[in-house]
């Protein structure tokens, strides 16, 4: 079996019974909603205070572009510095999970209009692929690549070319359109 991305648990039905389940949750968060799913580290990928001081800016910008409510989760990978420096950025007026009571995940990645997903995990990416959602990958040019990140590279660039996944650069003109 050839697949494109990571096989994984995303069917139309489980967006759709999660849809029913958080719609509630999710519908006090106005303007377009956008699932913000975050890795960490890894062996190609440093997700330091640098690296989430960049990635809280460029939401930030987001925000003020696109009207736009986050429904964020982390993942364990994030670290607790990362975490904490996401609440301080982000609490007062987004949904962040904060790991009690049930996963929220599919919940977001159905409730949402369009997707960011760092650049550390080609499960989170495929999963967020698999929704049929505008998906935007954070931290990659417009070339679909990160330096250091070898064949993470090839795997987004030919989710790019089949037009699953998009620069994080184009998040602003495409979520600001009616």
């Amino acid at each position: 079996v050839v697949t494109l991305g990571a096989p994984n648990r995303i069917t139309k039905l489980k967006l759709k019974e999660a849809l029913l389940k958080w719609t509630k949750t999710f519908s006090a968060f106005k303007g377009k909603k956008i699932a913000v799913v975050v890795g960490g580290s890894n062996k190609r990928f440093e997700f330091n205070e640098k690296t989430v001081q960049s990635f809280v800016s460029d939401l930030k910008e987001v925000e003020k572009s696109a009207k736009a409510s986050f429904l964020i989760t982390t993942s364990r990978r994030t670290g607790q510095a990362q975490e904490a420096m996401l609440q301080s950025a982000f609490a007062d007026k987004h949904y962040i999970w904060d790991g009690k009571g049930d996963n929220p995940y599919m919940g977001l990645l159905a409730s949402a209009d369009a997707i960011v997903v760092t650049p550390d995990s080609v499960s989170m990416v495929s999963e967020a692929a698999s929704t049929g959602k505008p998906v935007y990958v954070w931290g990659l040019d417009d070339n679909m690549s990160l330096t250091n990140m070898g064949k993470f590279n090839t795997f987004y660039q030919a989710l790019y070319k089949n037009g699953y996944i998009q620069p994080f650069s184009k998040i602003s003109q495409n979520t600001s359109k009616a």
